[in-house]
Formats: C-alpha cells, structure tokens, sequence
C-alpha cells in the first residue's frame, strides 16, 4: 500500500533556528549530559562486579551532591541529566 504508484507522499522538512542564547544552553546541556553519561560509565566500570549493579536511583541520590561540588550543572535542565544517567 506505501509504495503504490497513486499514493502521494508529501514530507515536509523543518529546521529550527535556535537564538544565541538557545544555542548556548544546548551547547551546555549537551555537554553536562556527556559529561555524567561518561562519569557513571567509569563509574560502572569500577565499581561493578557480577552480581552487583549500581542502580540508577543511587546516580540519581549522586547527582544532587554533584550540582552542589560542580555548580554549572545547576544551569541545565535538570530532567535531561536523568535522562544521561538512564542511557
């Protein structure tokens, strides 16, 4: 049916032009996320044997006491750090 000849497809293409300041919040946050991604996979890395994981609700409980010793962390969306740790 998607590839019959009377089908007509249209597709659309967008593309956002964030501001300056968007921009550089995106750049912060893509930054901050990589950051704590690569610190809990050394993190895992360590820290865990077989038998044994860190769970993501102990990296959550971590991420407050790390807003507090790495302050620019507090300037990202909060919801997007817990989405690094998950991944």
């Amino acid at each position: 049916m998607l590839h019959s000849p009377n089908v007509i497809q249209n597709i659309r293409s967008s593309h956002t032009r964030p501001t300056e300041e968007q921009q550089i919040l995106l750049f912060k946050t893509f930054g901050c996320c990589r950051l704590l991604y690569n610190l809990a996979l050394e993190q895992r890395k360590i820290f865990a044997r077989p038998g044994r994981r860190i769970s993501f609700l102990s990296w959550a409980s971590e991420l407050k006491l790390l807003k507090a010793e790495i302050p620019f962390l507090t300037e990202v969306p909060h919801h997007c750090l817990l989405q690094a740790l998950r991944d």
